[in-house]
Parts: C-alpha cells; sequence; structure tokens
C-alpha cells in the first residue's frame, strides 16, 4: 500500500502563498500612500494661494461684545497699538483666516433673473486687508466703510463687497462685474429678508 504525507509540521503551500500576495500587497499600498501623501505636502507647501504668507504674524481675538460699533472700536485701538510696534508695515481686522473653509460663513446666493443658487464663502475684513496680505485689485475699488451697508426698506438691505474673480465668472457677471448684484434671503423676526450684495471690486 501507498501512504501520502499527511503535510504535518508545515503549513499548506495556498497559505504561504497567500500571505506573501498580501505581504506584497500590503508594502504596494503602503508606498502609493506614501506617494500621495507627498504629493499632498508638496502641493499644499507650493501651491499660489493668491495672498502672501511671508513675514505676516496672525493673532486670534475674541471680542466679548455684540455692538458693531463698539467692536470697531476696539478693533481701531488694537491697530494702533500694533502701528506702534517698530517693523509693523500694516495691520488688519479679519473675521476668518485666509485659506481657511468655514462652512458656518457660507452664504446661498442668487442672481437676479436666475433660478440657480451659489455657495459662496465670506470673510469680513477692512481695508488694509489687500496691502497686508499683499492682494491685488484687477477692477473697482476697495468699498468706502461709510457705504459698506444701507438700509433699503423694511426687507430689503445692501452691503457692499469685493469678490475674486471666480466667483464672479461662477455667479455669470461676465468680465465686469463692478456695479452688479447678487443676493441672498433668509428668515428673521421681521420676515423675510433679502440682503443684496454690491459688488465694488473684484480681486485677482
Amino acid at each position: 500500500s501507498v501512504r501520502g504525507d499527511s503535510g504535518k509540521g508545515g503549513s499548506p503551500s495556498w497559505l504561504r502563498t497567500a500571505l506573501v500576495v498580501f505581504q506584497f500587497s500590503a508594502s504596494g499600498a503602503l508606498i502609493v500612500g506614501t506617494l500621495i501623501v507627498h504629493q499632498q505636502l508638496e502641493y499644499s507647501l507650493n501651491k499660489d494661494l493668491g495672498f502672501e504668507t511671508d513675514r505676516i504674524v496672525m493673532m486670534p481675538m475674541f471680542l466679548r461684545t455684540s455692538d458693531r460699533n463698539a467692536m470697531y472700536k476696539q478693533l481701531d485701538t488694537i491697530r494702533n497699538e500694533m502701528r506702534a510696534v517698530p517693523g509693523v508695515s500694516h495691520v488688519t481686522g479679519i473675521s476668518l483666516r485666509p485659506g481657511y473653509v468655514s462652512t458656518v460663513d457660507f452664504r446661498d446666493v442668487s442672481v437676479e433673473g436666475s433660478a440657480d443658487v451659489f455657495r459662496l464663502s465670506r470673510m469680513g475684513t477692512d481695508e488694509e486687508f489687500f496691502n497686508t496680505f499683499g492682494v491685488t485689485v484687477v477692477a473697482g475699488e476697495v468699498p468706502n466703510p461709510s457705504d459698506r451697508f444701507r438700509r433699503i426698506s423694511e426687507t430689503e438691505a445692501e452691503r457692499a463687497v469685493m469678490i475674486n474673480a471666480r466667483a464672479g465668472r461662477m455667479l455669470g457677471l461676465g468680465e465686469d462685474a463692478v456695479g452688479k448684484r447678487f443676493y441672498q434671503e433668509f428668515d428673521s423676526g421681521a420676515g423675510r429678508i433679502r440682503m443684496w450684495y454690491l459688488v465694488t471690486g473684484v480681486v485677482d
């Protein structure tokens, strides 16, 4: 009679093959993952953000007031103090760190005559922002602080804004967006409010 080898004391060949294949697959996945992470880091470090990042110091501040006028006075005091520091050339106040995306600051807006809804990110700033971050104004001008907001009626108001060229293209405002408007609607205690945004300038 012939008795075959039961294979005791050793792993079946298919198991060894499976383990080798798994090891090679895992190694390949790690290599690919490392390359992707490296490319993303290179992209984030070298991408043109549209504003200067060198020699800029950012300090988060939380102003404990809901009074807009009181807040602006506090900001003016801080700006004046910072300008007195040797080596400081520009000081600005912004509501959102440039390059940072916050869903809280998104606005769903529309253009009159169109049923399309566009989502834009909004950032509050002042006239010093553009010189501080080296942002180029390609059309129009920075709105005068006294002309930034006006009440049209009980249900309508208008705010002067700057937009970037990409937003202008997305909204379909054409090559010359200066002087054109888009709007946002929201509910308040007084009913449905329409906030118009008047474009006074465009940045690159």
